[in-house]
């Protein structure tokens, strides 16, 4: 995300407590974390690093923020209020994605309606149909690759749908418009696959602490580690968020 909303009076309660070394170091990470849309590494040094940070009193700023704000995972450490920002901002760039197709699809339409045709009035019927108006075609007609169109690149999208929690599905539409993007009916098996695993075993999810769809899609949860209990039962392909106390960004 190159920029991302900020909310002065919900960021000022959470961080009444802070002191200005603690808040410079928490700014510093978020504005990380929000950038790469990825949760923050496990390693101490790179957290250092990603804070500018050298001495002993600026690393321990650090050590405290990350503790009070962040959620440890085996992928990483994650905020669960910087997660459900990311997932609205995607779901409104896809938004803003489709309006601009559709306005410059009505644009197209509007001005081929006002282009006269060019081909002879005489040229045989055999080379109309070899060479059709490509003006004539619909959207889903002129992105047909082979004898697969975009519609037939999401075959798989229901069964998967259907297996995620209900309860985290912001928006089927964006989510349907990012599977066909990713091509992701190819490996739909595998991703099935993972949530069922994940409902099953990973203790995150058990929490309740579950991603909204769209980010699940656009992080590729798939490919990330389960979470597994403090027991360490079981250890299967991460997700999951983290848990805040009331007041907390």
């Amino acid at each position: 995300m190159h920029w991302f909303k900020h909310y002065p009076g919900d960021y000022l309660t959470a961080t009444l407590r802070l002191t200005m070394q603690e808040d410079g170091a928490y700014r510093r990470l978020i504005d990380e974390y929000y950038s790469t849309e990825k949760p923050l590494p496990l390693d101490k040094v790179e957290l250092y690093l990603i804070a500018r940070v050298v001495s002993d009193a600026d690393k321990a700023a650090v050590d405290k923020v990350v503790v009070r704000y962040f959620a440890r995972t085996q992928h990483g450490y994650i905020n669960r209020r910087i997660e459900e920002e990311i997932a609205k901002a995607n779901k409104q760039a896809d938004t803003n994605r489709r309006i601009a197709v559709e306005r410059e699809a009505k644009r197209n339409k509007h001005e081929c309606k006002d282009e006269p045709l060019h081909e002879p009035l005489h040229e045989p019927l055999h080379e109309m149909a070899t060479y059709p108006d490509s003006r004539l075609q619909t959207l889903d007609s002129r992105h047909k690759t082979g004898s697969k169109t975009l519609v037939e690149s999401a075959l798989r999208f229901d069964a998967f749908w259907a297996e995620y929690p209900k309860g985290h599905k912001s928006s089927k539409k964006s989510a349907l418009e990012k599977w066909k993007r990713k091509s992701l009916d190819s490996m739909a098996e595998k991703i099935v696959a993972d949530i069922k695993a994940r409902k099953a075993n990973d203790s995150r999810w058990a929490e309740g602490f579950i991603p909204d769809v769209l980010t699940y899609i656009n992080q590729e949860r798939w490919t990330g580690d389960i979470s597994s209990d403090s027991h360490g039962k079981k250890s299967v392909p991460r997700s999951g968020f983290t848990k805040h106390k009331a007041g907390e960004f």
